[in-house]
């Protein structure tokens, strides 16, 4: 199996939904095209580095995660209210001390935002 790096050194990639990712050096990005159900292109989708890189470690981790309040090892950070009713907190400190937990739900979205980029 190959490594994320060594995925994106070859500048190729097929998603586990199908789609082919090529790098396109003239665009510095990773493009795929855009097909409907009658296979007629209506552009390209654009990834830079960093969101190709987040693409192939969360298709690699499918293969292998329980679901996220089972996985102690997901590659993406999750945002917990404490007001939500599903009672997350009861799956144990591995889990609790990889996410942000608030108490409202405007801090809850807030903390969603930083993540979502980079802060």
């Amino acid at each position: 199996m190959s490594t994320v790096d060594e995925i994106l050194a070859s500048g190729r990639y097929t998603d586990k939904r199908g789609r082919g990712w090529d790098y396109v050096e003239t665009v510095a990005s990773w493009c795929s095209p855009v097909i409907d159900g009658e296979g007629v292109s209506w552009g390209y989708r654009y990834l830079d580095e960093a969101q190709m890189r987040l693409l192939i470690e969360r298709d690699k981790h499918r293969d292998v995660c329980r679901g996220l309040p089972h996985c102690g090892t997901h590659p993406v950070p999750a945002v917990v209210s404490w007001t939500t009713p599903i009672g997350y907190p009861q799956y144990g400190a591995h889990w609790r001390g990889r996410h942000h937990y608030t108490s409202t739900l405007s801090e809850a979205m807030d903390a969603a935002r930083a993540l979502a980029v980079g802060e």
